[in-house]
């Protein structure tokens, strides 16, 4: 596997006369790895070492310059990221080594999604590093490359073009150094599933995803099916047992994690109102997800956006709309970008219709709606089409309710109803709303 310990075996190998000591051809793991690792101070400091014994125009350096980059976004948020990714940059260009050249492209597409760039930018990096990854003829690199494009997909809600895009990052996963890339080819697969609502059998296939990745060694293998079982969990309305799950990963002095703001949520849907309740008002007094990086800023005001609208919290809920509006017209990305929780503006429709504002409400929510439906996100399409109808019934203005009935009937004839147990939950409540 290719992750901290390799990082570390690299380190301790002896460089072979006139080549770069061998961390420097492991360290663009990190890119799609997607884990700043337990230590992050102790992993920049490895990455650190072999800069001081390459010379300043070394090719390697723009490896490490780069991977130094992804550790310092993932772990800290830090404007030092961009730094190096500039010098990194200047770098390439000036070596002109097209390899090098490959590389800065891929982590400028690497960095963008974790800043919180506007899809069109993403769009644009992802292409430019394509372009150069072609250039290069590297085929480890093509497979992040890939893997940064089809993050860029997922949260653009574009899940028929991510489908599109899996025989061609399979092939580049087989050809690459990376077993995680083989583990992310059917990550994105199941998250394919997912969205769409393919449920017949989608958790034995994360169960066999998860074996895989045991038997290849990948360090993110634990924690990236994990929010696969959840999210196969949800549809099965397990919300209980989700929140016992999660409530071992909250310990009471953790830094703020998107496990405290599920948490909330899947007690919210289990009914255990009171430590719901609790919970929402010590992160939003506290306003906790002020303290995350960017890379998952927008995973904890999302779970709690979508638990004050159940637990009928309108203060809490019109703080977090607020929170939200930067992220409209996107999906929240999860699980090192292999697994969406759909549109975020179906979250924020949720909570701007509990804070009393309802024509934001529907406008947000038929955004979401369209974003889904014109995806293929079937099961997303679905569910925010009975938020929107309910929206709408709330409303209650001329034409409204013939509106939401529509929207309600199409939901009624899809087969996912049968196949989600929340899903139909939800078709039941929005019909008692409407008779």
């Amino acid at each position: 596997a290719v992750g901290p310990p390799a990082l570390d075996a690299a380190a301790t190998l002896p460089p072979a006369a006139g080549a770069a000591p061998p961390l420097a051809l492991v360290a663009l793991a990190l890119f799609a790895m997607g884990d700043a690792g337990d230590d992050p101070d102790a992993l920049l400091a490895l990455l650190a070492e072999p800069l001081a014994l390459l010379p300043p125009d070394a090719p390697e350096c723009v490896d490490l310059l780069c991977a130094a980059m992804h550790q310092l976004v993932q772990a800290a948020d830090s404007p030092g990221a961009d730094a190096l990714l500039r010098r990194a940059e200047l770098l390439a260009d000036r070596n002109g080594d097209p390899r090098s050249v490959a590389v800065a492209r891929t982590a400028r597409a690497v960095l963008a999604p974790l800043r919180g760039a506007p899809l069109d930018e993403q769009r644009r990096a992802a292409a430019e590093a394509l372009d150069a990854v072609q250039r290069s003829g590297d085929a480890s690199l093509r497979v992040v490359a890939l893997h940064g494009r089809a993050r860029t997909l997922l949260e653009a809600g574009r899940v028929d073009d991510v489908a599109a895009l899996l025989d061609d990052f399979g092939v580049a996963a087989r050809q690459s150094q990376y077993p995680f890339a083989w583990l992310r080819t059917r990550l994105l697969a199941n998250s394919v599933d997912l969205a769409r609502g393919d449920l017949e059998g989608v958790e034995g296939r994360i169960a066999d995803t998860l074996a895989l990745g045991r038997r290849m060694g990948v360090s993110s293998a634990a924690g990236t099916t994990i929010v696969q079982f959840a999210l196969c969990w949800m549809e099965q309305g397990r919300h209980a047992e989700i929140a016992a799950f999660v409530a071992g990963r909250v310990g009471p002095n953790a830094a703020p994690t998107a496990w405290e703001g599920l948490l909330v949520l899947m007690q919210a849907h289990a009914g255990e109102l009171d430590e719901a309740r609790a919970g929402l008002r010590r992160l939003t007094s506290a306003r906790r997800w002020e303290a995350i990086p960017d890379a998952s800023r927008r995973y904890l005001p999302t779970f709690l956006a979508e638990a004050a609208s159940i637990l009928d919290a309108a203060d809490d809920a019109a703080v977090l709309a607020d929170v939200l509006a930067p992220d409209a017209g996107r999906y929240l990305v999860l699980g090192h970008a292999t697994s969406s929780y759909g549109p975020i503006d179906r979250v924020r429709g949720l909570a701007l219709g509990t804070a009393g504002r309802h024509d934001d409400a529907v406008a947000a929510l038929t955004a979401a709606h369209a974003m889904a439906d014109t995806g293929g996100a079937r099961l997303w399409a679905d569910r925010s089409a009975l938020d929107l109808a309910a929206a709408l019934a709330r409303r209650a203005r001329a034409d409204d309710e013939a509106r939401a009935r529509s929207l309600v009937e199409r939901v009624r004839s899809s087969p996912l109803v049968t196949m989600s147990t929340r899903l139909a939950a939800e078709l039941a409540r929005t019909g008692d709303l409407l008779t």
